[in-house]
């Protein structure tokens, strides 16, 4: 092999080295656009434009923004939140019964008022609420 023929080689392989990067990346710019096209089909269907994706509440549970709202939080019975209701309208809570108040009741107490009518029971026989949650 005379220097021509090498310098001539080298020159094919360059020139040939040169296609394929270029190939690549064809086949690179053909890839992403492929993918930013998927995503935006993607996002059409699963994004809706009205909605804020990024808000984020500072709290997803608010303080009470009244005593009653703290008093009547985990009550169960509806008669008995009924009932503190009606004397927070007529005045301050201090005329409240405890045990009515209170956030669950005994079972003495729950068959005692429900001995009064049934009404009573509603909501009584709910599950406790976890302090955790």
């Amino acid at each position: 092999m005379n220097i021509d023929q090498a310098n001539a080689w080298k020159a094919a392989m360059a020139a040939e080295e040169k296609q394929r990067a270029e190939r690549v990346a064809a086949w690179q710019e053909e890839e992403q656009r492929q993918r930013e096209q998927a995503c935006k089909i993607v996002n059409h269907h699963f994004r809706h434009p009205d909605i804020a994706y990024s808000f984020r509440p500072p709290s997803y549970w608010e303080i009470p923004g009244s005593p009653l709202e703290l008093v009547l939080r985990n009550v169960k019975g509806t008669k008995r939140r009924e009932m503190i209701r009606d004397l927070y309208e007529q005045g301050p809570l201090n005329q409240l019964v405890p045990v009515l108040a209170a956030d669950e009741l005994s079972d003495k107490d729950r068959e005692g008022l429900g001995a009064i009518h049934p009404s009573f029971m509603g909501g009584e026989y709910l599950p406790s609420v976890m302090s955790h949650k």
